[in-house]
């Protein structure tokens, strides 16, 4: 005759599994956090190279995160120009973001992967150079990719998307928002997290906030990471935590 598992041997059991679970658990995520990573590298790269398709056609001249003297219908985000040089409209959305496609200025909170704002074209905005660059959203001229440390320039970062009018600017990260390096200030690092900074900041007007969203493997403690690509089509993956330091090596400030 068979013996029945005793109530104690059960608990055991459970006990076991559910330590087990514990600790596979994390592993999974950050394996799966890693795939959605390499995945959203890869199409970053892709927008990289489209944005260097689109310079070469304009005179050197990079995309304009926003082109204010543009229609708000059509033509004033940069993923619209951009797109043209780029396989599809799939790719400006980040991997397991529930994002999409920018076409119009009313949907500029909903993109998932920004372009820096130091490349926005006003022709009322901050001037080059100017030496107080804080709350810049535009400057008067567009930029050109000459000049530029193209390896350690950082173009794209991937960043919360969300209904525009909850304060969501995905379209863009804006580099003009953080902590000042007084030491290297074109190093000044954005605001960057691996929470959503603007459902966090409920309420604090979106134009001022614009940050880097590391959403791959979050821990909430800023180990989430995200693709930057720089300006000359390369791309690497960072922490949040690697990306708010003063010693990241990249150059947030393009002007």
């Amino acid at each position: 005759m068979r013996r029945a598992f005793t109530l104690f041997e059960l608990l055991m059991v459970i006990a076991i599994i559910a330590l087990l679970a514990g600790i596979l658990f994390p592993v999974i995520a950050t394996v799966k956090g890693s795939a959605s990573a390499s995945t959203a590298l890869s199409q970053m790269r892709e927008i990289g190279r489209a944005t260097t398709l689109y310079a070469n056609d304009q005179d050197g001249r990079l995309p304009m995160s926003a082109n204010y003297g543009a229609p708000q219908a059509k033509g004033r985000l940069w993923t619209t120009g951009v797109q043209t040089y780029a396989k599809s409209e799939a790719i400006f959305t980040a991997p397991t973001s529930e994002g999409k496609f920018a076409k119009s200025w009313a949907e500029r909170g909903t993109a998932t992967i920004g372009l820096n704002s130091s490349t926005a074209f006003n022709v009322n905005g901050c001037r080059p150079n100017d030496e107080d660059m804080a709350g810049c959203q535009a400057f008067t001229e567009a930029l050109s990719l000459d000049g530029l440390s193209s390896s350690t320039a950082a173009l794209l970062a991937c960043t919360p998307g969300g209904d525009t009018e909850k304060g969501y600017r995905g379209f863009e990260f804006n580099p003009y928002n953080g902590t000042p390096n007084l030491e290297k200030p074109k190093r000044t690092a954005p605001l960057v997290s691996d929470r959503d900074l603007v459902a966090a900041l409920e309420g604090f007007p979106g134009d001022q906030l614009k940050p880097i969203f590391a959403r791959y493997g979050t821990t909430g403690k800023d180990d989430g990471r995200t693709p930057i690509v720089f300006a000359d089509g390369s791309g690497k993956s960072f922490s949040a935590k690697h990306l708010a330091g003063k010693n990241s090596g990249i150059i947030w400030q393009l002007r």
